[in-house]
């Protein structure tokens, strides 16, 4: 890794059971003071990766004991896999029945230690992390019970505002419900995603952003190259660790900066579209 002193914050995208994150986040442990940001879930490993259910909770486990002695440096986030355990809604791909009780018995110990968004300033430049990034219209569509007046435009300052965790509990059935949300770029019938299920596709395609920060999330997993919109958005989960610098930057580990992709991977998904219905008729 390199320009150590220059780090920020280290980027933990979906673990899933994989050990990618332990010599990146040991490193900047132990020679810098950044901040390391899991963006959540860390469970239901793809079978194809020879990582068995036990595996990722043995990793999970250490995560959340790295944690614990390192409080004020890691932020762990939840994802849409950690929903389903925490809520016990079932509904999540590769959701493990058999160990469900224990993995929210480990969730819910261990509650205090968990966020659903985590927010900073660096270099000037206001970035809001979460699991997969809020489109603007699915704040819009659940204002009532968000709470969201009818003459306010959704904002970066209500998603920083609002308890999530607190209203998580507090109203779970109907919260749960709404973060379940899916859209159709992920095969679902809601409108739009929640910051837990949000395709990248929907933030690139409908060009919702959320104004007034640069959101940087996992969650849509790409082969090998991240994806970067501007300064709108970092879509981070391709298994390997990211640094944000005391300049702003989006990195590789090895220094290089992510370049703006958006437009070549929306054009490779109108191909792939048109190739498709082509197909089919």
């Amino acid at each position: 890794m390199e320009n150590l002193e220059n780090i920020n914050h280290l980027i933990v995208p979906d673990v899933h059971g994989r050990t990618f994150w332990k010599e990146p986040v040991k490193e900047v442990l132990e020679k810098t003071n950044a901040k390391i940001v899991f963006l959540g879930d860390y469970l239901d490993p793809y079978g194809y990766e020879g990582i068995t259910s036990k595996d990722a909770i043995v990793v999970f486990k250490e995560i959340i004991e790295l944690k614990k002695l390192y409080k004020d440096r890691i932020i762990l986030l939840i994802g849409n896999h950690d929903v389903c355990y925490i809520g016990e809604t079932e509904s999540g791909g590769r959701y493990d029945r058999w160990n469900a009780p224990e993995i929210r018995d480990l969730f819910i110990n261990n509650w205090d230690l968990f966020e659903f968004i985590y927010f900073d300033e660096v270099a000037g430049k206001k970035y809001l992390f979460s699991h997969a990034g809020f489109n603007p219209e699915w704040l819009d569509i659940r204002r009532e019970f968000l709470g969201i007046k009818d003459d306010d435009e959704p904002s970066l300052d209500f998603v920083l505002g609002y308890d999530w965790k607190l209203n998580f509990f507090k109203d779970q059935m109907r919260l749960v419900s709404y973060l379940e949300d899916v859209s159709f770029w992920r095969w679902g019938p809601a409108r739009a995603s929640s910051f837990v299920w949000c395709d990248v596709n929907e933030h690139l395609f409908e060009h919702k952003h959320l104004e007034g920060c640069v959101q940087i999330f996992g969650h849509t997993q790409q082969a090998k190259v991240p994806v970067r919109e501007k300064d709108n958005l970092y879509c981070l989960d391709v298994r390997r660790c990211f640094i944000l610098d005391n300049d702003g930057v989006v990195r590789e580990l090895d220094g290089r900066e992510l370049e703006d992709n958006s437009d070549a991977i929306m054009e490779k998904e109108r191909k792939n579209a048109e190739n498709a219905m082509a197909f089919l008729f």
